[in-house]
Order: C-alpha cells, then structure tokens, then sequence
C-alpha cells in the first residue's frame, strides 16, 4: 500500500496560477488609486498656485516673469517681502508644472510683472495636456475645449 504525502505537480502549479492571478489584479487596482491619486494631487496644486497667483498680483500689481517662477519651483516665492506661494512640482517625472507669463509688463515686486499667465499641465487618467489661465479656467491643450476641475477627476 502506498502513502501518498504531499501535493502533485498539477496542485502546486494551479496554486500558483492562481496566486499570479490574484496579484496582477491587485497591482493594476493599486496602480490605478495612485494614477487618481497623483491627478488629485495635481488639481489641488492649480487650485493653491491660482490662489498664491491672485496674492502675487495684489502686491505686485501683477504675475510673475516666467523667469522669476522658473527660479522658484519647488521653492517659496516672494513679491517683495510677502511670500505668495510655494511653487509645486508635479508628482510624477517626466511631467512638470509649465508656466508661461504674456500679455502687457510693467514693474513690480522688484522686477518685471505681467498681466496675464497660463500653467499647462497633464492629467493622467485622461492621458492629456490641460491649460490653466488667471481666471482659474481650463482647457484641453489640443482641442480647446473648456473643462471643470471636476470633469479632470472624473
């Protein structure tokens, strides 16, 4: 009579199947709460440099150079004395924060101000580049099409 101990061959390989199953279902719900994650984290940054942006230009009576702002990031940034903002950086490299200053200059806070900005950025959950501009409004990069901060998390 024989004693048969232990698992077959076909019992442990259907094991581990299974556990390689289990986990590339994990890790791709794992890599998708941090996809969202990371484009919260974003949004909340836009919202924080809009507002620091508004305190800028009540000081300086206008935005910052694009210079200044290159200066900066992931630093404080000062007009005057008054510190408006800490300046972000993006939570996933190779993407960045682009801040791009235009319209009429004048002088202020020490340097060059102008009156109008944009901040492209991207969204990975929609796989695109969106625009920011000093009303705080957002749009596609590509087609223009005008979106909430809300419709970028969704």
């Amino acid at each position: 009579m024989k004693n048969n101990k232990g698992f077959t061959l076909i019992e442990l390989l259907v094991v581990v199947a299974i556990i390689g199953l289990l986990s590339s279902i994990i890790s791709v719900a794992l890599n998708t709460s941090r996809m969202r994650a990371r484009d919260t984290r974003r949004v909340s940054d836009l919202k924080q440099m809009k507002s620091g942006l508004d305190i800028y230009y009540a000081n300086g009576n206008g935005y910052p150079d694009k210079a200044v702002w290159d200066a900066n990031v992931g630093k404080r940034m000062k007009c005057g004395t008054v510190d408006t903002l800490q300046i972000p950086t993006d939570p996933l490299s190779p993407y960045a924060y682009t801040y791009t200053s235009s319209g009429t200059s004048t002088t202020g806070c020490g340097g060059t101000v102008w009156n109008n900005f944009e901040i492209e950025f991207y969204i990975e959950n929609k796989a695109k580049y969106y625009i920011m501009n000093l009303d705080g409004n957002i749009r596609e990069k590509v087609s223009g099409t005008t979106v909430s901060f809300d419709q970028l998390l969704k």
